[in-house]
C-alpha cells in the first residue's frame, strides 16, 4: 500500500508539475499574443495616420490644380476679350472709313445728277414737297418719301419760300 501511496503521489506531483507546465506556457503564449496584439494597433495607427497625410497632400494638390486651372481659364478669358475689343475698335473704324466714303459718293452724285428746275418732274416735285409739308411731315419723312437728299430738300423749301414772298 505504500507503494501505491508512493506512485500516487509522484503521479499527482507530476500532474500538478504539467498544470503548472501549462499555466506557465499558456502564461508566456498570452504575453505572446499580446504584444502580437499591441504591434498590430501600432501598425494601424501608422496607416491611419500615413492615410491622413496622403488625403491632405490629395486637397492640396487638389486646390493647386484649381487655381491653375482657373488661373489659366482667366489669362484665356483676358485674350478673348482683348481679342473681341481689338475687333470692335477696328469693326468702327470700317464703318466709319465706309460711311464717309458713302457720303463722299453721294455728294458727287448730287453734283453729276442736278436736279432741272425747270423740267416736268421737278415741278411735280416741288408740288409734292409742297403738299407732303402742308399735311405736317418732317424734312427727314419727306426726304425718305420723295428719296432727296435732306440738303437739297432744304434748299428747295428755302427757294420756294422766297418764291412766295
Amino acid at each position: 500500500m505504500n507503494l501505491i501511496l508512493i506512485i500516487f503521489v509522484g503521479l499527482s506531483l507530476v500532474i500538478i508539475f504539467l498544470f503548472y507546465y501549462v499555466f506557465l506556457s499558456d502564461k508566456a503564449l498570452w504575453k505572446k499574443f499580446s504584444m502580437i496584439e499591441s504591434s498590430i494597433e501600432e501598425i494601424n495607427r501608422e496607416i491611419y495616420r500615413i492615410s491622413q497625410q496622403n488625403n491632405n497632400k490629395n486637397n492640396i494638390e487638389t486646390s493647386d490644380i484649381e487655381k491653375i486651372v482657373d488661373r489659366r481659364l482667366n489669362e484665356m478669358l483676358e485674350n478673348l476679350i482683348n481679342s473681341l475689343k481689338n475687333s470692335e475698335i477696328k469693326n468702327k473704324r470700317d464703318i466709319q472709313a465706309i460711311e464717309e466714303k458713302v457720303y463722299k459718293l453721294e455728294t458727287n452724285l448730287k453734283f453729276l445728277v442736278a436736279p432741272d428746275m425747270t423740267s416736268s418732274t421737278s415741278i411735280n416735285q416741288k408740288e409734292k414737297i409742297k403738299e407732303l409739308s402742308e399735311m405736317g411731315y418732317s424734312i427727314e419723312d419727306i426726304s425718305k418719301q420723295l428719296r432727296i437728299p435732306i440738303g437739297e430738300l432744304q434748299f428747295m423749301l428755302n427757294v420756294k419760300e422766297i418764291e412766295d414772298r
